[in-house]
C-alpha cells in the first residue's frame, strides 16, 4: 500500500471516530518522512526523525497553528515507539521507565489531554491498513479495522495512574526527614515508575 493511500484511509478513520481537526491533521503529517528514507536507503527506517523538518517547513510556509504544529512533531517523531509498547515481533513489552520517559519527552504530565489525541492519531495509523474485500487476502480493511488498538487504552491507563499519584505527600515526607532537591524528584520519579509497573502487570495477565 502507498504512504497516500495508507494516510488517506488514516485520516478518513479519525475523522469519523472522532473529528477533531487537530489530530486529522497529525495523522496526515505522520509519514512525512517515509519518502525521504526510500528514496535514500531503501526502507523506512528512522522515518520519525527524518519528517520531523518537513512538518515544520511545511507549518512555517502555510502558518499553521502552534497546537496542530506540535502535535503532529510529537505524533511522527514517537508513533512506531507506541506502537511498539506492548511488544511485538521478538520486541518484549517496553519497560515501565521507557514508559516514564515518553511521558516526559511528550509532556504528558502538563497537557494529558494531547497525549491522548497522540494515542487516538496512532489508533487511526494503525487502522488504516488492508487491502479490499474483493482481493481476496487475510490483511483486509475490514481485519485491521476489527482489530483492538489496545496500546491505546494500556498507556491511558499507565498516564492515570501516574497522574493519580499523590506526589505532594511523598515530598512531604522526604521533606520531613531532611530530604530537598534532586532526591526528591528522584523518588517521585522512582513513585510513577512503579504505578506504571503495576499496571502493565495487570495488562500483561489481561492479554495471556
Amino acid at each position: 500500500m502507498s504512504v497516500f493511500k495508507h494516510t488517506m484511509l488514516a485520516i478518513e478513520y479519525a475523522a469519523k471516530e472522532w473529528g477533531d481537526a487537530e489530530i486529522n491533521f497529525s495523522v496526515l503529517c505522520h509519514d512525512f518522512g517515509k519518502k525521504y528514507c526510500w528514496d535514500n536507503y531503501q526502507n523506512a527506517y528512522n522515518h520519525e526523525k527524518e519528517g520531523l523538518p518537513y512538518i515544520l517547513s511545511f507549518c512555517n510556509k502555510w502558518k499553521v497553528p502552534n497546537r496542530y504544529r506540535d502535535l503532529a512533531l510529537l505524533v511522527c517523531e514517537y508513533h512506531t515507539k507506541i506502537h511498539g509498547c506492548m511488544g511485538r515481533s521478538s520486541n518484549s513489552w517496553m519497560r515501565p521507565k521507557s514508559i516514564q520517559k515518553l511521558f516526559e519527552e511528550t509532556g504528558a504530565y502538563r497537557n494529558p489531554e494531547r497525549f491522548i489525541k497522540i494515542l487516538k492519531a496512532c489508533e487511526a495509523d494503525s487502522k488504516g491498513r488492508g487491502l479490499p474485500e474483493h482481493e481476496n487476502h487475510k490483511f483486509t480493511r475490514e481485519y485491521f479495522l476489527n482489530k483492538p488498538y489496545h496500546q491505546r487504552e494500556y498507556l491511558e491507563d499507565c498516564l492515570d495512574a501516574v497522574i493519580s499519584l499523590d506526589t505532594k505527600e511523598i515530598s512531604s515526607k522526604l521533606i520531613e526527614n531532611g530530604k530537598c532537591g534532586k532526591v526528591i524528584g528522584l523518588e517521585i520519579r522512582a513513585a510513577r515508575i512503579n504505578e506504571i509497573r503495576k499496571v502493565q502487570k495487570l495488562w500483561k495477565e489481561k492479554m495471556k
